[in-house]
């Protein structure tokens, strides 16, 4: 959630070279978009969204997924 927060109501800017992500979580925050971030965002992103499937598998609000 708070990844998710940052983003939504956070604030972007950038020098001629970076760019950041200014947001409040407890006190004012400042967060390089770098590549290394990005991708730790994206690792975070993708295993969320594979336990929310895995959930929706195991109350039976979708179908498992059929291997080829």
């Amino acid at each position: 959630m708070s990844v998710r927060n940052a983003f939504t109501h956070g604030r972007f800017s950038s020098d001629e070279k970076r760019v950041w992500l200014s947001y409040f979580e407890g006190t004012p925050r400042q967060q390089e978009l770098t590549d290394e971030y990005l991708t730790e965002i994206e690792i975070l992103l993708r295993e969320a969204v594979s336990k929310a499937l895995a959930l929706a598998v195991k109350i039976g609000a979708k179908k498992p997924a059929e291997n080829s």
